[in-house]
């Protein structure tokens, strides 16, 4: 299982851990998130996933087969009328906390920061994250934020990376494979070789050696 691997990628329990997932757009980001979430309903455990590129309605349509899909509180900036407008972040690190606050959630995932980045000062952002992540370890959450590595100047990811725990790389390699490292560890040392991403019939990501 996905969770597991991580776990032993990372060398420590994923409660209250905060990372950043980057990677090129084809790499396997979402698929990645889609399975964690996948793996932490079917445990019976809440979920909140903050989308800033799908609707509600999508994002649903992508969970249908999930089990537990009742424990999926899902929050998005998209609309069809107003495609990715970001919020003046107050505004929204307000919301996201009130989200967290009522729905308690063993895993968060913003998919993704990179609109933020894009429409406001990076050092802004990496305020928003700051404050984002003392609310989510308080509650020991399990939390991703994903990134589109090519969209974004690698400085601010940088500089917003700096508040979490761990930092993941996804690519596509030479035989147009999806690989996942772990670029950053704070309980470890980073595993900078290359693991596969192996997409199984069900649509999950498991990764191989």
């Amino acid at each position: 299982m996905l969770y597991k691997d991580l776990e032993k990628m990372l060398g420590t329990s994923l409660e209250g851990l905060v990372i950043v997932l980057r990677g090129p757009v084809g790499s396997g980001k979402s698929t990645f998130c889609k399975t964690l979430l996948k793996e932490v309903l079917e445990k019976g455990k809440k979920c909140l996933y903050f989308s800033t590129s799908q609707t509600e309605e999508v994002i649903k349509e992508r969970f249908k087969t999930v089990r537990n899909l009742k424990n999926l509180k899902i929050m998005t900036l998209y609309s069809s009328q107003n495609f990715n407008q970001v919020r003046e972040l107050n505004s929204l690190n307000f919301e996201i906390n009130n989200a967290i606050k009522a729905h308690d959630p063993s895993l968060f995932v913003f998919d993704s920061i990179t609109s933020l980045l894009l429409n406001n000062d990076a050092i802004e952002v990496a305020k928003f994250i700051q404050r984002l992540v003392v609310k989510l370890r308080q509650q020991n959450i399990f939390a991703v934020f994903v990134v589109d590595s090519e969209a974004v100047d690698n400085r601010a990811v940088e500089l917003v990376s700096y508040f979490v725990d761990s930092i993941l790389e996804t690519k596509i390699n030479e035989k147009h494979e999806k690989m996942v490292r772990v670029y950053f560890a704070r309980f470890a040392a980073p595993v900078l070789k290359w693991k596969k991403l192996k997409i199984n019939e069900k649509g999950e990501v498991e990764v191989k050696s």
